[in-house]
């Protein structure tokens, strides 16, 4: 067994590169490659940032197209703030303009603001070995865009492998009958390697539960309390 480990080690380094590029699918290979022998702990330590993104943060005011999107991300840490780029939902005839009609004018986030860039990359990231997420809305009226950017992250990402969550949530913008989330979390079936959870509530004013009561939130939090493999606060 030694005399085989001595060879491996014998093995050029573009021949070990190749070797972890063939287990970039497989992060837990590249791991355990790890720990089998002193050397090949630092070479794998020294060429990890080269496989993985180990630890991104990003956010829609400063994010860039400058990702290999085909390089997994194993963790993420997503913070959304209001959007300045806006531009009016429905184009406005100025022959029938009037500013003293005082009529509301709906803002969406315009095509080319960074939120927009930021939206439109989401499904072209390499989210399948993503083990940790972070989702933080910056502000409160930030809240929609939040909502729409953190759906948009987790359809795409790999609910087998995600292991620990952290995100904001606030029962208003979207509105409690709509935003659903936590049903998510009542058991793990839907994420069954989830060993951590976390929570943030957060104020965004008065709030009219509706039909939304504290017995349908005490509900959903019981079931992630039951929820073994789960801790969350």
């Amino acid at each position: 067994m030694m005399e085989h480990v001595i060879n491996f080690l014998a093995l050029p380094d573009l021949v070990l590169v190749k070797i972890l590029k063939l287990l970039v699918h497989n992060v837990t290979d590249v791991e355990n490659l790890s720990s089998t022998n002193r050397q090949l702990k630092y070479f794998v330590k020294d060429n990890f940032a080269s496989l993985y993104y180990d630890d991104m943060k990003i956010d829609n005011k400063s994010f860039r197209l400058n990702l290999r999107k085909t390089k997994p991300i194993l963790a993420l840490q997503l913070s959304i703030n209001v959007e300045t780029h806006t531009c009016p939902k429905d184009e406005i005839n100025p022959e029938f303009f009037r500013e003293e009609d005082n009529s509301p004018i709906l803002m969406i986030i315009h095509p080319q603001s960074t939120s927009a860039i930021l939206q439109k990359s989401i499904p072209k990231f390499n989210l399948k070995l993503l083990r940790k997420l972070t989702l933080t809305c910056e502000h409160r009226h930030a809240i929609n865009l939040y909502l729409d950017t953190r759906d948009l992250v987790f359809k795409h990402i790999n609910n087998d492998k995600l292991e620990e969550l952290n995100f904001n949530f606030c029962f208003l913008g979207r509105g409690p009958l709509n935003d659903d989330i936590l049903k998510r979390f009542s058991t793990n079936l839907l994420y069954p390697n989830l060993r951590k959870l976390t929570l943030n509530f957060f104020d965004n004013g008065s709030l009219d539960w509706g039909d939304y009561t504290s017995k349908t939130l005490k509900h959903h939090l019981y079931g992630m309390a039951l929820t073994k493999k789960t801790s969350g606060c």
